[in-house]
């Protein structure tokens, strides 16, 4: 006789996820790169009701202070200057279906169980990582590229990843966060929605560096229709609602004016020191003079201490090639975290698939993931499993709500504008 639907046949799946998967889901996503490992996560203070916390920010005051005469007055005691950073927190999701079928030969025995949900949790569980990874090197505005040309028919020309041009690769690197099987949207530059809310991927190619752009066949021609060269590609429903990334929250003004709700333009100490080339938007040679200008800069007027580099494959081999010409002796170490590493002047350099060719100068204790409670899945009114509207089918979602902060930008920085001497997609 087949299984029923029953509440022992759910409480014996919910008890699965909880017990054997959810630790591994929240290990996995802090191992997807060496970015999520390294960054310090928090629990976010919350007010009741809220979706958002604060974080004060202390400017420098050279009040209250002053050399007087004897038996002079006293120097005023003077306010101190803070203002609170605004940070929303951000929801992460992914989620799992199975048919009420699977769902009954699987509650009882965890070998089939891992063989169709444990497949499942681990597909959609490496597009949630590699999603998070993209969104905490990023800047934001959770672009994954930009039209390159007219569209033909059901074809989609892609270039410019995050929708940066002027790197090595911004002609090739359309695919870089694209796969089939996967929901997208398409807005004007202006922010106008070009489609009816999520267009299916159905195929892509890879550009070739270093000249051809990358491609997508769409499922439907019509859903991309109003699509033009210039458009910007987003994941489906997540434009205004991805979190803030190393590119926005470790620069001076550059990518955005208003950070965490404060003007970076009004305070000089809400920005962080960047290295910029003799021509900014030129890329020149990485040397280690333009390193330590900039580590002098974050030590000495910024106040950090650095605890480790982030950057990206191609540049972090090219510093490999800088050490090597300067007869510097250079061997990758593979550290106890199980990342490799160069080091110079005794910080280490991690290298993040998901990064710009930037170097990125990171002072652990100004910035952090701020989260509203641990990760995992989301609870029902009959457990994790819920059945998908008048269907045979059963779903399980995971959920974070978090988003990446910064408390003092003035002890980090990032040195841009570099030169690659090994291209990387």
């Amino acid at each position: 006789m087949a299984q029923s639907h029953t509440q022992e046949t759910v409480t014996s799946i919910d008890n699965i996820l909880k017990e054997d998967y959810a630790p591994a889901i929240i290990e996995a996503t802090r191992k997807q790169s060496a970015t999520l490992d390294l960054i310090e996560q928090k629990a976010a203070t919350v007010p009741y009701g809220g979706s958002t916390f604060i974080i004060p920010i202390e400017l420098n005051s050279m009040g209250s202070t002053g050399s007087v005469a004897e038996n002079g007055d006293l120097p005023d005691a003077m306010q101190g200057q803070w203002l609170n950073a605004a940070v929303a927190i951000k929801s992460h999701y992914f989620s799992i279906a199975v048919t009420g079928q699977a769902k009954a030969v699987t509650s009882s025995d965890k070998f089939a169980f891992a063989s169709i949900w444990g497949r499942k949790i681990s597909i959609a569980n490496r597009a949630y990582r590699q999603q998070l990874n993209r969104q905490i090197c990023g800047d934001g505005n959770a672009i994954l590229a930009q039209v390159d040309g007219a569209p033909n028919a059901a074809v989609v020309t892609l270039d410019n990843a995050y929708g940066l041009s002027g790197y090595n690769n911004s002609d090739v690197n359309g695919t870089r966060f694209v796969s089939g099987n996967m929901k997208v949207d398409f807005y004007s530059s202006a922010g106008a929605l070009r489609d009816s809310g999520g267009v299916t991927i159905s195929s892509f190619t890879r550009g070739a560096f270093p000249s051809t752009s990358g491609t997508i066949t769409v499922s439907n021609a019509a859903d991309i229709a109003s699509v033009v060269d210039g458009d910007y590609m987003y994941v489906a429903g997540s434009k205004g609602n991805e979190m803030s990334g190393l590119r926005l929250l470790i620069d001076d003004h550059t990518v955005a004016t208003t950070v965490q709700g404060i003007d970076a333009s009004a305070y000089w100490e809400w920005n962080s020191h960047v290295g910029y080339g003799s021509t900014h938007g030129t890329a020149e040679a990485l040397t280690n003079n333009r390193m330590q200008v900039l580590m002098d800069d974050i030590e000495s007027y910024g106040g950090g201490n650095i605890g480790f580099i982030l950057t990206s494959p191609a540049v972090w081999l090219s510093y490999g090639e800088m050490a090597r010409s300067e007869n510097q002796i250079v061997n990758a170490k593979t550290l106890d975290t199980g990342w490799k590493v160069l080091e110079w002047n005794a910080t280490q350099i991690y290298k993040d698939p998901y990064m710009v060719d930037e170097m990125y100068f990171v002072d652990p204790s100004a910035i952090a993931m701020h989260q509203a409670g641990s990760a995992g899945w989301i609870e029902g009114t009959g457990g994790n499993i819920t059945q998908i509207t008048s269907k045979d089918a059963f779903q399980a979602t995971w959920a974070w709500y978090v988003n990446l902060a910064i408390s003092n930008r003035q002890k980090c920085g990032k040195l841009v504008d570099i030169a690659v001497t090994a291209n990387k997609q």
